[in-house]
């Protein structure tokens, strides 16, 4: 039967985020001139941690994923057991019912 993982804690919360957004930035801030620069900096900075934290979200949804569909293969080979269970014993049913004794 398939496990029950609870989900591990968030490695990207939203202070993370931003603290990691403000040290990309800042990163990039002497290298950039103009007030253009420095809001497309800010700009790429926060997408860049945004995206560090939509990775998150994604894996996490892919373990869920996953431990639904050993779920559900557990369970199909639980019912193929018992449909077996129950074929050879209606098999064993009619022979009887065809040669009393």
């Amino acid at each position: 039967m398939a496990e029950n993982k609870s989900a591990p804690d968030r490695f990207w919360p939203a202070e993370k985020v931003q603290a990691v957004a403000d040290k990309l930035y800042r990163e990039m801030a002497p290298s950039m001139e103009t007030e253009g620069e420095h809001l497309l900096a800010h700009v790429v900075a926060d997408l860049m941690a945004a995206h560090f934290q939509i990775v998150e979200a994604l894996m996490a949804g892919r373990r869920a994923d996953q431990s639904a569909c050993d779920l559900s293969n557990a369970l199909k080979n639980q019912w193929n057991v018992q449909m077996d269970g129950v074929s050879r014993r209606l098999e064993k049913l009619e022979k009887r019912r065809r040669n009393p004794l």
